[in-house]
């Protein structure tokens, strides 16, 4: 038994996806401005950079997967 979908996915052309991938630059650029700029200033900012990093990651990979992914398929 197969079941069909009823809304078949439609992926997005060139333009839309060139849109997303620029205006993700732009939301990466501060973050990536700040590291560089720690980088040069502070000796310990790898160690913090390390830790935020970790806890993220964490927050990330088990709070939010848990909590906002799709439920199993039947």
């Amino acid at each position: 038994m197969t079941v069909e979908p009823t809304d078949p996915l439609r992926y997005a052309g060139f333009w839309p996806r060139l849109g997303a991938i620029l205006l993700d630059m732009v939301f990466m650029l501060l973050p990536a401005a700040i590291a560089v700029w720690g980088w040069r200033h502070y000796r310990l900012f790898g160690l913090y950079y390390l830790i935020l990093g970790i806890l993220f990651g964490l927050f990330y990979g088990v709070y939010l997967v848990k909590r906002l992914a799709a439920p199993p398929a039947n």
